[in-house]
């Protein structure tokens, strides 16, 4: 366990004894919580992979952040109200889920302290590439700055690489680039693909939490990069409703 400081450390670690923890996929229970990791957060990112078919390799973003659940009873769920959702009904993936249709609902919530900091030491996410043939990892790299991250979920402005929460994919390039936005620090990159070294980055207006795509403009003769910036609650990035795209300069 850890913390900003001792005190949210020692909150952490009380936590933690509280809990039941056997390993990976440990079942969630009734009588107490369970520390859930990979949380439902990542590992492997909601953004799928991308795969760099000429060099053979796999290029994936990850986030390791512990989720905190507990079953509770139909009885209790019905008290509380909970309904699944639907058109009429939107809830939270970070709380009480109804799961109607079996005998419990559940409560899950990433593992945080009260100073809204995951229990965890960073990094909290990651961008990796695997090599193909040998099923080696090639590169694995921290991905994003704390610019966007602090506690009580205030922006620290501190521009150092520490990997923070991701969502969204990423695009490969037959020229060896990576583009991704995904992290919580709603910047746009492109990563060296051979060394996971950042090559380029530009901040985008909101969360770049989707896939890039590719395209080629006929009419003027550039390749496009665009990327819609939503941003997304669920990790504290900038909400927004824009399309951004980018090209190199015309000759």
């Amino acid at each position: 366990m850890w913390g900003l400081t001792p005190f949210d450390q020692l909150w952490c670690r009380i936590k933690f004894r509280q809990a039941r923890y056997d390993g990976t996929l440990t079942p969630v229970g009734l009588d107490r919580p369970t520390v859930v990791y990979p949380g439902y957060l990542g590992g492997m990112n909601w953004g799928g992979v991308s795969v760099d078919t000429d060099r053979g390799l796999l290029i994936v973003n990850s986030t390791q952040v512990l989720n905190y659940d507990q079953l509770m009873t139909r009885a209790n769920a019905d008290a509380l109200g909970l309904k699944p959702f639907s058109s009429s009904h939107h809830g939270n993936v970070g709380g009480p889920v109804a799961q109607m249709g079996t005998p419990f609902a559940a409560r899950i919530q990433p593992f945080l302290s009260p100073l809204i900091v995951p229990c965890t030491q960073p990094p909290y996410g990651m961008l990796s590439a695997v090599d193909l043939k040998t099923r080696t990892l090639l590169w694995s790299e921290p991905l994003g700055t704390a610019e966007e991250s602090g506690p009580l979920a205030l922006a620290s402005h501190l521009p150092f690489r520490m990997g923070v929460p991701n969502i969204g994919g990423a695009v490969t390039t037959r020229s060896g680039l990576i583009i991704i936005g995904a992290s919580q620090d709603r910047y746009l990159r492109a990563i060296d693909t051979a060394t996971g070294r950042e090559l380029w980055r530009s901040k985008l207006p909101a969360g770049g939490q989707a896939t890039p795509m590719s395209y080629w403009s006929a009419a003027s003769g550039r390749q496009f990069i665009l990327i819609a910036a939503g941003g997304h609650a669920g990790i504290l990035a900038k909400e927004g409703d824009y399309v951004v795209a980018f090209a190199l300069p015309k000759r």
